[in-house]
């Protein structure tokens, strides 16, 4: 739906960049930018807030649990921990052995995470990406549009506006 209502602003856009004669925005049309306003907060919301998220998950911490350690997720530092001493308490102990079994539990939850967290990036993430930088450019052609159309006008606080307008667009 909304690459629809995406391609229905950009078909407006070129057709007031071509014309020169004065557009009255129809009621249906004002709903769209308006639903389009609504869906770029929420993108630019839901991005952010996505962005930390992964950012978390895939949060790499060096912990001093393990000698010689490299940067890990600290589930895998809890699960590598556990193997190692559960391992200490030797095979015949139920307790060492449902340490080893935990940690190793642990571990594949590790493993799982980083594959989520790169998931997350490469799709989701992207996908938000991209289409907040197609909202943008919408609106900053919009912008451009207008304020061409006012250029050949003769109202000079109109074309201020314009002007106004095209630069927040460009600052967004």
């Amino acid at each position: 739906m909304a690459s629809k209502q995406l391609g229905k602003l950009r078909q407006w856009a070129g057709e007031v960049i071509l014309s020169r004669d004065k557009t009255t925005l129809s009621e249906e049309f004002q709903e769209l930018e308006k639903d389009i306003e609504l869906r770029r907060d929420g993108a630019l919301k839901l991005l952010a807030a996505s962005e930390a998220y992964q950012y978390t998950l895939s949060k790499k911490k060096k912990i001093d649990a393990l000698e010689d350690s490299e940067k890990m997720l600290p589930i895998d530092t809890l699960g590598i921990v556990m193997i190692v001493h559960g391992e200490e308490f030797g095979e015949e102990s139920a307790f060492g052995s449902s340490l080893v079994k935990l940690g190793r539990a642990h571990c594949k939850v590790a493993t799982l995470q980083e594959a989520y967290a790169l998931t997350l990036r490469d799709t989701f993430l992207a996908s938000l990406e991209k289409f907040t930088d197609d909202i943008k450019e919408l609106s900053y052609d919009a912008a451009v549009a207008k304020y061409e159309k006012l250029k050949s006008g003769k109202k000079e606080k109109e074309k201020r506006e314009a002007e106004d307008e095209m630069e927040r667009a460009r600052d967004r």
